[in-house]
């Protein structure tokens, strides 16, 4: 499936080659031109770098669930999706109760405040 990289303006034929764009020095060169034009700090940057690679790991799904063909229920494994805090630096789950507990907890109440202060400053 061809995808856009939506920062950069740019057509890849697939997931691998929008991967291998979002290393490129292009894309942090465009990164940092939005970051200076916008008045984005980091924490911004670095949820739309989240973004993009989000994007390039969900459009490689379909490929992604033809890789396990021997994989049957009694392997007890299951495909879950996580959300990444950027402010604790953790995975989340997607439940709602568990991303509620986790934003309303005092170590992420306490890390997202102490962000604040520094891009304040």
């Amino acid at each position: 499936c061809p995808i856009t990289c939506d920062l950069c303006d740019v057509e890849l034929s697939n997931a691998q080659e929008l991967e291998e764009h979002l290393d490129s020095k292009s894309h942090w060169d465009t990164l940092e031109h939005i970051q200076r034009s916008s008045n984005y700090d980091d924490m911004a940057v670095a949820f739309l770098q989240e973004v993009m690679v989000y994007k390039s790991q969900h459009c490689s799904r379909a490929v992604e669930e033809n890789a396990f063909p021997g994989l049957q229920e009694n392997h007890h494994m299951t495909k879950v999706e996580m959300f990444h805090c950027a402010a604790c630096k953790v995975h989340v789950s997607t439940s709602a109760a568990e991303v509620e507990a986790h934003i309303s907890s005092p170590e992420h109440l306490s890390n997202t405040k102490v962000r604040l202060l520094n891009t304040t400053y």
